[in-house]
């Protein structure tokens, strides 16, 4: 058993000791402010006396004011004390060491700990893979429990992925809580189908009889169209030449290509010559169902020249106008 305290414990000796002194008694009282000692309960004690140099004693017996002792305890050596000289409880190394862990050599004998209550419980005893059902799971913890208490805590593994608001049966108790979650609001609700997948671990702890909190939920799998599925290319830019945001090219039209004022829409002149003739925007009833379209004005072409337009296209629907008709109106 280690060492016994108590706090402020302070006196003085009632009269002088010699350094093989086994036994000495403080003054009146002064014994009422140290633990009680005696068989298998002891205290450790500093003497110390006007030069401020100090001995340990290990008393094995106190009663009132009388202490029977060891001398020189904790590496410190006997020697006399005056009367009056100071007596005290306070912390030692031997004291301290006494209380350290021991390895498992001297863990003998039969250790249990105590699951009743609301008492904490070692992590290998209370967990476990659940069985049953998606909606109705069942956890066979090592230390079994006797019933619902608040507190009591589990790490879980569940076996399968959760159905619609589950229940967890612990220990084949009956009637078993629901399990639940916090939801961003901060209010408790039941745990929805596919919430816990299978083979996920979390702690669970009891709230009440009713309810059993999944303290941790796995990260929010946002849902949506696969990678495979879902095509990242932009719409057609400027299908129907409603982007206009160019004033109108009036330079003379050339062999080479030239951007007009609708945006993505080319024109350029082959096979011939070209004198003039600008691209703009239109929105007269001939500009077709979609009320714009691309015009080039005032085009004077000289021999066998010919007038050609393309349409810059890097979309997910291109496929859509490949080797289609296009209206040219002259």
């Amino acid at each position: 058993m280690p060492a016994k305290y108590a706090n402020n414990a302070r006196s003085n000796l009632f009269s002088a000791i010699n350094a093989g002194a086994l036994n000495f008694s403080l003054i009146s009282g002064g014994g009422a402010s140290f633990p009680a000692a005696g068989g298998s309960d002891y205290f450790y004690a500093t003497l110390i006396d006007a030069e401020n140099i100090p001995e340990i004693i290990k008393v094995t017996s106190r009663t009132d004011d009388q202490f029977v002792v060891l001398r020189g305890q904790d590496g410190t050596v006997a020697r006399a004390f005056a009367a009056n000289a100071v007596v005290l409880l306070g912390i030692t190394r031997a004291s301290l060491e006494e209380l350290a862990l021991k390895d498992g050599s001297n863990a003998t004998g039969t250790w249990s700990i105590n699951t009743s209550g609301n008492a904490a419980m070692a992590r290998a005893a209370n967990s476990g893979v659940t069985s049953g059902t998606p909606t109705a799971y069942t956890l066979t913890p090592t230390a079994a429990i006797a019933a619902y208490t608040a507190n009591l805590s589990f790490w879980v593994t569940f076996h399968s992925a959760s159905g619609a608001n589950p229940t967890l049966q612990i220990s084949g108790l009956a009637t078993p809580p629901a399990l639940v979650r916090y939801n961003s609001a901060g209010a408790l609700v039941g745990i929805a189908a596919g919430e816990l997948p299978a083979n996920f671990s979390t702690r669970v702890t009891l709230l009440n009889a009713a309810q059993a909190l999944v303290e941790e939920m796995p990260p929010a799998v946002l849902s949506g169209p696969s990678d495979t599925a879902l095509d990242k290319r932009p719409n057609f830019p400027n299908a129907s030449t409603q982007i206009a945001q160019r004033a109108a090219f009036t330079t003379n039209l050339s062999t080479a290509r030239q951007i007009g004022q609708c945006d993505n829409i080319f024109m350029w002149v082959s096979a011939g010559a070209v004198s003039a003739g600008s691209l703009t925007q239109i929105t007269s009833a001939i500009s077709g169902t979609s009320g714009f379209a691309a015009r080039a004005a005032g085009v004077t072409l000289t021999g066998s020249a010919v007038l050609s337009q393309s349409i810059r296209m890097e979309s997910r629907d291109a496929a859509k106008y490949k080797n289609r008709m296009a209206s040219f109106q002259v």
